[in-house]
């Protein structure tokens, strides 16, 4: 059995460029670049095309790509739907020679959002069957990736034989007999630590039912966190920025009184690979020296449950960057 190392990775901020920096996609190269220099192990960027709009992802990767030359990137995580599958393959074959196999591809069939509804009506794709529409799209997608299709070969291949590894984003029994059975990697969204342990038990079953090594496939937990000294500090800097995203969406509900808005800021982790067989400590973190606390944040509301303590690296990223954190282990 191979004993996983961990390694930490940062949330691009696709999103906030748009909503703090007049949409300057520069900071997302920049921030990249910033987290590679601080010695994390991948950058990673998120999908939306109404729902909650950021930078096109699979293009800033590419951005990122020339911009740095060891950090995995990843997509946390792509909407195959908003793409079709030829052009998906096409796009992420070209991405994985860019960046020379450093490419992984996180998918998931978007949240329950009317947005999400939205943008798929907008492109003429049906969304009351999400799931099963993906699986199709992406398993052809997986096709061309590996050549497979008769009478269609895509160009350029991509840097590695069969393509980059597809991680499943999702919780549900569906997702999770998918991830183990059929993807390379699985990626819940904010699990609690009893959610993630159970998760990873029925991702390992699946694997064994299907003949596949448990250990084969990688996994994650995508989390939110702010970082602080404190509980205190850390509440305070999680109110502080929901507060600012909900203003900036033009909800009245973003006052948040009695939350003063310093200069801070919060990000989303991936914690990727938490130790085979060993039950995850809080949030699905380990404790390694220099530890920094973290406290996980809810996306509709601040919470100040689920301290734990991790690896900070020595170097800082850029400063409109410092609370954005992504955590992940292979």
């Amino acid at each position: 059995m191979s004993r996983q190392s961990p390694q930490t990775g940062l949330l691009l901020p696709s999103r906030e460029a748009l909503l703090f920096a007049d949409s300057d996609l520069t900071l997302v190269i920049d921030a990249a670049r910033g987290a590679e220099q601080a010695g994390y192990d991948s950058v990673w960027v998120g999908d939306s095309l109404l729902a909650r709009p950021r930078g096109e992802p699979l293009t800033l990767l590419a951005g990122v790509a020339g911009a740095t030359t060891r950090v995995t990137l990843g997509t946390a995580v792509l909407l195959p739907l908003l793409r079709h599958p030829v052009s998906l393959a096409h796009v992420i074959a070209t991405l994985d020679r860019i960046a020379k196999g450093r490419l992984v591809v996180g998918i998931g069939p978007g949240a329950e959002l009317p947005g999400t509804h939205a943008e798929l009506a907008a492109l003429g794709v049906p969304s009351d069957r999400r799931v099963g529409a993906m699986l199709i799209g992406v398993e052809r997608t997986r096709r061309l990736l590996r050549h497979e299709e008769t009478g269609l070969e895509l160009q350029p291949r991509p840097f590695r034989p069969g393509g980059p590894p597809f991680w499943l984003g999702g919780s549900g029994p569906r997702m999770l007999r998918l991830a183990g059975g059929t993807f390379d990697g699985w990626l819940p969204f904010s699990p609690t630590p009893a959610d993630y342990a159970s998760g990873l038990r029925a991702v390992h079953e699946a694997a064994e039912e299907a003949g596949r090594d448990p250990d084969s496939t990688e996994t994650g937990a995508y989390l939110t966190v702010a970082v602080a000294d404190t509980p205190a500090e850390g509440c305070r800097r999680a109110g502080c920025l929901h507060a600012r995203v909900l203003r900036c969406a033009g909800r009245s509900d973003g006052e948040s009184p009695g939350v003063p808005c310093g200069d801070s800021g919060i990000g989303c982790g991936v914690v990727r690979g938490v130790p085979r067989r060993r039950r995850p400590s809080p949030c699905g973190a380990t404790r390694p020296s220099e530890p920094h606390r973290l406290q996980r944040h809810s996306q509709s509301a601040p919470s100040c449950r689920g301290w734990v303590e991790m690896r900070q690296p020595s170097a800082h990223i850029p400063k409109p960057m410092r609370d954005i954190l992504v955590v992940r282990q292979s």
